[in-house]
């Protein structure tokens, strides 16, 4: 089993774990969102600001984990206003619990790390509270959203 960065090549696979994964949170499918997800990864994957890990097992992705780049003005939690967003985190669930997930993250912060994010922020859903709670993340109450 291999943790890499993901890239173009891996983009039909990408969304389909990433369709898996919200199905599995309980989305409610209205549309075909296979097209919006393809021009996202295809912006995506080759901007400076994102970045998709992923384990691969007998040449097939069984993990993936995302990390983009955002900024705000510097504040004091955040000194120089760059934020990393966590998303679409998901393990396959015959691979659960081997703590894939884990170092997942642990790869994930290296990353983030490495390109000189303050935080790292994550809407997680309740399958993954506990795994971002025991790795040190600290829950938040103020998170809002506005739908347009």
């Amino acid at each position: 089993m291999e943790l890499k960065r993901l890239d173009i090549n891996y983009i039909d696979e990408i969304i389909e774990l990433r369709l898996k994964q919200l199905k599995d949170e309980g989305s409610v499918e209205s549309f075909d969102l296979k097209p919006n997800l393809f021009k996202f990864y295809t912006e995506q994957l080759i901007s400076d600001n994102f970045a998709i890990f992923g384990f691969i097992d007998n040449n097939r992705i069984i993990a993936t984990g995302s990390l983009s780049i955002m900024y705000k003005p510097p504040y004091y939690n955040c000194p120089n206003g760059k934020i990393g967003l966590l998303s679409s985190m998901y393990v396959d669930p015959s691979y659960r619990r081997q703590g894939l997930a884990t170092k997942m993250l642990d790869k994930i912060v290296e990353y983030a790390k490495e390109n000189d994010c303050s935080l790292i922020h994550i809407t997680a859903s309740k399958m993954g509270e506990l795994l971002y709670t025991k790795y040190g993340f600290i829950k938040k109450n103020n998170f809002m959203e506005y739908k347009i």
